[in-house]
């Protein structure tokens, strides 16, 4: 517990010390410097340490006459002290005392701390504080396609975080969650709405520039023309990304065009370009290729088709006439954008937590140039479960981490070191495939014909009948995998009953206690240099067919888990108990997957009525609808639970209250369908958020 308070979420947020303390004793620097030091992340902004101790320069136990300790170098805390005045043994406490009026709060526990001899810098370990005690944090989970205000261009923007920022601190919340942000234009329509099929893990997407905040055109015309269209797409109950896209970008294009002078000489711009170049140079010969071809398949590129380095530096010349330096520009301005906002956000101990995807799209920047990471010839997915019962298909290739292993995962760790640009906190994406992906064969629509990699597959001699109910593995001949679900098959249905019982003992052992050892070091050697490198807070989304050891290596390095109440990962059980959450994990009402609130209410009748008297100790029959009332009951049970995060989706903070609830249909407010791979993903805020308000919290985990 104590390692996740060096996160940035705490170090650089909800616990940064904007007022340093600083102490007379700081500044002895003569000969025969005694300095003490002490790592201690888990203080209150509001509270600093002191040391008190049997010497008159700890002032002889005295609370009031101890010294401070010096925060600058936080989460390390310091005293310089003159040896000369110091006799040893030295026995000392560290206290904690308020900012603001000096009173004690706590002693240290424990025997007293004992030096017995000068030593010139010495490490007060181990640490015996422990202030922080049941953090609780709540959130709110939002996609940015799904904000809107007075400003928006027909979408949320990164201009509509800062409203929200205003919105989630004014409700006493310390977090915001939001779904991918990366670029996923391949067909310049709705089919590129899916926010988890990136085309580069690096570039932004360009919807999401806020136009307002890039600069005005000169022409009032046009600028009139576009402030029409403005208020057109904003009047929109979802998002037209068709539309959206055509006029944000031809909006771009004209300012970048009337500005273009300006722009080459930006300093800001050629420094971001030198910086970004090993990322941002593919993107844009990616971007320019796609559009020009008139495809994002690079086979079909001609001369293209193969990304060479060389190549693509002729084509992308260091000169204004770059047909790419409208792509660089776009880029530049996303990036300054987003780092205001995530400065703004920091400054409000606001913690931005963003979307790591499992995937990326094949026809992508990194499948062009990349190929050696992926296995082109299968694609990852997931097994059949509530949400599907053929399973799902993402089409995303699966990786080839053998390769990526050889350079100690670098590929991962830059997109962990992107995504804390912004981020102090993240939510790794389908975290199970870091144990085991659900491969499918390129040939196959379905997740039905899947298997696990890595796995380990059964020889023939395991396999004692059941032909048709095995799957050839596609990496070793002559090796097998059961077919997933396969007592739904007519294959299995022949069987007698005793070949049946046979292939159950193989199915079960194959599926939930053969690979538990296996996925478990698999999901250590991956995950780990990932975690170490990197201090944003880690959260995984630990959800389906979970193997046995997932819980026991996510708490090894310290990864928060996902908690529903709907959906519990013990076998036989309906709903989760709430309280007996774990405490690194964040709850919530409703992922982005699944019908918030409303919609969940109406899915199954007699489930709602277990869950209104058997949970909500209610009587008599549930209401058809669920009121503001229920919502809000079902908000505080989830802020009441002992989990770190508590994150709410916005759709179900809105139903909490009367004077936010939508209108129309509750289904309205659902964000993705998993189990339809077409799915458009176009809902939209019913209200503006200056227009907002929610439920002030009546207690939370950071005080300022």
């Amino acid at each position: 517990m104590k390692q996740l308070f060096y996160k940035s979420a705490f170090c650089k947020n909800w616990l940064a010390r904007n007022i340093r303390v600083q102490s007379d004793y700081d500044r002895y620097t003569g000969a025969g410097n005694f300095q003490i030091s002490l790592s201690a992340p888990d203080i209150l902004p509001s509270q600093t340490v002191a040391v008190a101790g049997n010497q008159p320069c700890l002032g002889w136990w005295n609370p009031t006459q101890a010294p401070l300790m010096s925060d600058a170098a936080f989460p390390m805390w310091e005293l310089r002290l003159n040896a000369d005045q110091i006799t040893f043994p030295l026995e000392y406490k560290f206290i904690i005392k308020d900012n603001a009026t000096g009173e004690l709060i706590c002693w240290e526990d424990g025997e007293n701390r004992r030096v017995e001899s000068y030593v010139a810098n010495h490490n007060a370990f181990p640490i015996r504080l422990d202030m922080l005690k049941n953090v609780k944090i709540v959130g709110t989970a939002v996609p940015v396609f799904s904000l809107k205000s007075e400003n928006s261009f027909g979408i949320g923007d990164i201009g509509d975080i800062k409203p929200l920022i205003d919105l989630v601190k004014r409700s006493g919340q310390n977090l915001i969650q939001l779904l991918p942000m990366n670029d996923t234009t391949r067909t310049h329509t709705r089919a590129d709405s899916y926010p988890y099929s990136a085309i580069s893990i690096y570039a932004l997407h360009p919807l999401y520039i806020n136009v307002r905040a890039m600069g005005q055109l000169n022409d009032k015309r046009r600028a009139n023309y576009f402030k029409r269209i403005q208020k057109k797409l904003n009047s929109s109950a979802t998002v037209d990304y068709e539309a959206v896209e055509k006029y944000k970008t031809m909006y771009c294009r004209e300012y970048f065009d009337q500005e273009k002078a300006n722009i080459l000489a930006d300093s800001g711009l050629k420094e971001f370009i030198a910086s970004n170049r090993e990322w941002l140079m593919p993107y844009a010969a990616f971007s320019y290729l796609r559009d020009k071809n008139g495809t994002a398949d690079c086979s079909k590129w001609g001369e293209y088709a193969e990304y060479q380095r060389d190549k693509i530096e002729k084509l992308l010349p260091d000169s204004d006439i770059n047909p790419c330096l409208y792509t660089f520009f776009i880029q530049y301005t996303l990036h300054r954008q987003f780092k205001e906002i995530s400065d703004y956000a920091r400054a409000n101990r606001i913690v931005l937590k963003g979307d790591l995807p499992i995937g990326v799209n094949r026809e992508s920047v990194e499948t062009w140039t990349e190929p050696q990471y992926f296995n082109m010839q299968q694609q990852s997915g997931a097994p059949p479960d509530d949400f599907s019962e053929t399973g799902q298909n993402w089409s995303f290739p699966t990786y080839n981490w053998d390769e990526m292993e050889k350079d100690g995962f670098a590929w991962w760790t830059k997109r962990f070191a992107k995504l804390s640009d912004y981020f102090d906190a993240i939510r790794i994406d389908h975290i199970l495939g870091f144990f085991r992906i659900w491969e499918i064969p390129l040939e196959y629509k379905e997740g039905l014909w899947g298997h696990f990699r890595p796995a380990l597959p059964l020889t023939e001699d395991e396999i004692m009948t059941g032909a048709g109910l095995f799957l050839p593995d596609p990496y070793e001949p002559n090796k097998f995998h059961p077919r997933i679900n396969a007592w739904k098959t007519d294959a299995y249905k022949q069987l007698s009953e005793e070949n049946r019982t046979a292939f159950d003992k193989i199915y079960h052992d194959f599926f939930f206690v053969r690979h538990n050892e296996f996925w478990k070091q698999t999901a250590l050697t991956r995950l780990k240099p990932l975690i170490d490198s990197t201090d944003m807070l880690i959260c995984g989304e630990d959800l389906g067919m979970l193997p046995a050891t997932v819980g026991e290596v996510m708490n090894e390095l310290q990864i928060l888990s996902l908690e529903l109440e709907r959906t519990p990962k013990q076998w036989g059980v309906e709903f989760n108990d709430l309280q007996k959450l774990p405490e690194m994990s964040v709850c919530t009402t409703s992922t982005h997957d699944m019908n918030p609130i409303r919609a969940w209410w109406r899915e199954d009748r007699n489930k709602t009525q277990r869950y209104y008297n058997n949970v909500l100790k209610r009587n008599g029959n549930a209401p058809l609808d669920c009121t503001a009332e229920i919502a809000k009951q079902i908000i505080e049970n989830h802020i009441s639970a002992p989990s770190m995060l508590t994150v709410i989706p916005l759709q179900d903070w809105f139903a909490a209250d009367e004077r936010t609830r939508r209108t129309g249909a509750p289904a309205d407010e659902r964000i993705n369908i998993p189990a339809d791979p077409h799915h458009y993903w176009c809902y939209r805020m019913h209200i503006a958020l200056e227009e907002c308000n929610l439920f002030r919290l009546l207690h939370h985990g950071i005080p300022a």
